[in-house]
């Protein structure tokens, strides 16, 4: 992927990376054209679904294991002489899965999938967590990912307590509301 260099970390986060290896630096239309190159060339998606990002979750490599997947793909990547002048030496390796707060405990929970809404939904539970563009709501005994993106032009009411960050979306075609604390932090995107 390409982002600004200020917004490197948000931007991996929304993302819902799991593990990330920058490797070069450059303005942003080089970028973009690196991001083809390398895609291109080595056969890598530069677009994760939604519906892959949610089946990978369930299988999180550990720091040492995404690192060593990563090394050997940016090895290869920067054994490319095309764009070396703007290759990272070394390249910049960050583990952010611990990053999101999601308790493996809970994963075996989940499994319920929201990623469409209808006129008169109505979700409403406590956020446990979030991963990239999903949203982890326990209703009850269930835990529910909703895809974040899903949320545009819907009602969303977020209160926050002092235990519990609850969440409630009614489908409605309207303005979205993004409360504290998940509109700061830029985890909560719409």
């Amino acid at each position: 992927g390409v982002t600004a260099k200020r917004r490197k970390m948000n931007r991996v986060l929304e993302q819902g990376a799991v593990a990330t290896l920058f490797i070069a630096i450059s303005d942003g239309l080089t970028a973009r054209r690196i991001e083809q190159g390398i895609s291109r060339n080595f056969n890598l998606t530069d677009r994760v679904s939604f519906a892959k990002k949610m089946k990978l979750l369930f299988s999180v490599a550990n720091d040492e294991d995404a690192k060593a997947i990563l090394n050997e793909q940016g090895n290869l990547i920067l054994s490319d002489t095309r764009d070396k002048n703007f290759f990272m030496n070394p390249p910049e390796y960050h583990y952010n899965f611990n990053k999101y707060n999601i308790c493996k405990e809970f994963l075996p929970e989940c499994g319920y999938m929201v990623s469409d809404f209808h006129d008169g939904d109505v979700i409403s539970g406590t956020v446990v967590a979030c991963y990239g563009p999903m949203i982890f709501v326990r209703v009850r005994e269930k835990v529910y990912i909703i895809n974040g993106k899903a949320l545009v032009g819907l009602i969303v009411d977020i209160n926050t307590g002092s235990n519990n960050d609850s969440l409630r979306i009614v489908a409605k075609a309207s303005e979205v509301h993004l409360y504290e604390p998940y509109h700061q932090m830029g985890i909560f995107t719409v």
